[in-house]
């Protein structure tokens, strides 16, 4: 059987949509424009309906109640695994909730190779209180599953990543123990992380090491935030580098945000650059909208540019705190590929279960 022909169709689609979405974050009254809320109507129902019309609600309630009971199952289990743990440093108190966390990400990313990419991750962060109120466990397990390759030389990454996962080529999976310190009488916060990395498919354990340290500054309506930062790997040694961070608001919904960073990798003794604007819109507290465009570059690039990647996510709040849907067009130039465009959209459900939500 032969596969179905849409390279040509989907590339045009991303570029419409692309470009749609990019021009549109930069209009104030676009969120009336999305057409994602859809307005009650009055008009009568056919008799021949009635009957489907009461059985409705019954099912969707049913359905919700089953909804609710799971995701209550899954809060209380994240709950109960933050109480053991954190029985661990001391006697926790059983009185005050746990706010340990888990959040599931499920989506596919479509390429206009054709290349469908399944992407699941799976985050758990623990809440340590009797240990420190500043002492958190970190874990997450993440597994990108490609479906359909009809093309060798083709990259799935296409969202804006840390600056210090890029270059450590960290994976999704790993483990780690955060401590967050900040002297009364200074405004610098230090944060530590130390644990280890894996792949989901060997399970080989590589340690891992990230010290970070920030201040925010204001300078007019402008936040400006410098990190200094140190990590180490076993794969790629020692590494050190600086980010700075920088947000305006421009009105009641909209802000611009930048990121110039630059790193070195000691042993393999390679300079780092990346530098990006995000703008964001929040349309309503349940939409809300970010446009990025990022640029990296190495000391031993042959191009000033050596990668770019321009993404537009529109990002919906489906029920409550703990259920969201985003979409992300996005695409990537790289100088490998002589820029040729690389379009992509990534279809993905986020689920946060915990107390809290």
């Amino acid at each position: 059987m032969s596969r179905p022909q849409f390279k040509s169709p989907l590339k045009a689609f991303l570029h419409f949509l692309l470009r749609s979405l990019l021009i549109s974050l930069l209009c104030q009254q676009a969120h009336a424009q999305w057409g994602l809320i859809v307005p009650e109507t009055n008009s009568p129902t056919p008799d021949r309906n009635t009957s489907e019309k009461q059985t409705t609600p019954d099912e969707f309630e049913l359905i919700r109640k089953g909804v609710a009971q799971s995701r209550n199952l899954l809060g209380q289990t994240a709950s109960t695994i933050g109480f053991g743990l954190d029985s661990l440093f001391g006697a926790p108190n059983k009185n005050q909730p746990n706010e340990s966390a888990i959040t599931l990400r499920s989506g596919l990313e479509i390429q206009d190779s054709g290349l469908l990419t399944q992407i699941n991750t799976l985050s758990f962060q623990a809440d340590l209180p009797t240990a420190s109120s500043k002492l958190q466990l970190l874990a997450r397990l993440g597994d990108e599953h490609e479906l359909e390759n009809r093309s060798t030389n083709v990259q799935t990454e296409q969202t804006p990543e840390p600056f210090e996962s890029r270059i450590l080529k960290a994976d999704k999976a790993g483990i780690f123990l955060r401590y967050i310190y900040q002297h009364p009488e200074s405004l610098w916060q230090t944060t530590f992380d130390n644990g280890f990395q894996f792949t989901p498919h060997s399970l080989a354990l590589e340690p891992v090491s990230y010290l970070r340290i920030g201040q925010t500054f204001l300078s007019g309506t402008w936040q400006i935030r410098p990190v200094p930062v140190i990590y180490w790997a076993e794969s790629s040694g020692l590494g050190t580098g600086i980010a700075l961070h920088t947000l305006k608001p421009i009105d009641a919904i909209t802000s611009l945000q930048h990121t110039t960073g630059v790193n070195y990798l000691f042993d393999e003794q390679m300079a780092y650059y990346q530098h990006g604007w995000q703008l964001v819109q929040a349309f309503t507290q349940d939409l809300r909208a970010t446009s990025n465009i990022t640029f990296y570059s190495t000391n031993r690039a042959g191009h000033l540019i050596d990668e770019a990647k321009i993404s537009a996510t529109l990002r919906r709040r489906i029920d409550s705190d703990w259920l969201f849907f985003s979409v992300t067009p996005a695409d990537t130039l790289s100088s490998e590929n002589n820029y040729k465009s690389n379009l992509s959209i990534t279809f993905q459900l986020e689920a946060k279960f915990g107390v809290q939500y």
